[in-house]
């Protein structure tokens, strides 16, 4: 059976954080979530990172909102009233991440559950995640669940999407995948998670032993055969290639990366 496709009902308004500026808003089933539309201000491939990053997350048990794509219409957009943040050109299909009530940034909570560091940090070391900040990580207090979100700049480093970056060359040769500015890029946000959460090196190793195991080409190759027809114009064979070669070579090698996290982390 198809699952009709969600619409957006009603936008409520733009998030405050967020360089996407996704947009709140009340879904066709009756759920809020947040949107992130076509042509947004860091570009449409911003929705395929999503896609991806949430995708590869939910595979190795990291927390994550429900997910999918929805259609915004040029309708819908004209009753907001937000001529200054929207127009016709964000109408399309767009990603969208259940709206998570009840949460608390992690810095505001301390518990203990160091598997949960250590599947974000490998998570964000498979993903080439530079972008690892304190408002991608929410504690929803009553569910007692760490939930991770935000995966708009994942593969490039920096604000400008780019599948062409050396990092993703780079993140796959023996002699440089090893490289630590991931780690040092988000040093801030894994320190409090570690003192919050919990850090283990023993977790460390189980978990990176337990995502190699898990995890396979033809998974990844499953994510981008299913990336809505609207999206995948964007990314040609040769990137989509390179993309699951990316991905596969680094959850292939992540216990080797998961050595040169604990060994950077001790040092630092």
């Amino acid at each position: 059976m198809i699952r009709e496709l969600l619409r957006v009902e009603e936008i409520h308004g733009v998030a405050e954080e967020g360089t996407t500026e996704p947009i709140r808003c009340r879904l066709s089933d009756g759920h809020d979530a947040f949107v992130k539309y076509p042509n947004n201000r860091c570009g449409t491939p911003v929705l395929i990172n999503e896609w991806v990053g949430n995708k590869v997350a939910k595979a190795i048990g990291v927390n994550t909102p429900d997910f999918g794509v929805c259609f915004l219409s040029k309708e819908v957009i004209e009753l907001s009233m937000l001529d200054d943040e929207l127009d016709d050109n964000n109408a399309g299909i767009c990603f969208f991440s259940g709206y998570l009530h009840n949460t608390v940034p992690l810095k505001l909570w301390k518990s203990q559950g160091s598997r949960e560091t250590a599947k974000i940090i490998l998570l964000d070391h498979i993903l080439n995640n530079f972008d690892r900040n304190e408002g991608s990580l929410l504690y929803d207090i009553g569910m007692k669940k760490l939930y991770a979100i935000d995966y708009s700049h994942i593969f490039s480093r920096g604000p400008k999407i780019n599948y062409h970056t050396d990092y993703i060359k780079k993140g796959m040769t023996l002699e440089d995948y090893l490289y630590t500015e991931i780690l040092y890029d988000n040093k801030k946000t894994y320190d409090q998670l570690a003192l919050r959460w919990g850090y283990s090196e023993q977790t460390m190793r189980g978990e990176a032993s337990h995502i190699k195991n898990g995890l396979s080409r033809g998974f990844f190759q499953s994510i981008f055969n299913d990336l809505p027809q609207e999206w995948s114009y964007m990314l040609d064979a040769e990137i989509v290639k390179k993309l699951v070669n990316f991905l596969t070579f680094r959850s292939s090698h992540i216990n080797s990366i998961c050595e040169m996290i604990i060994k950077e982390r001790r040092s630092c």
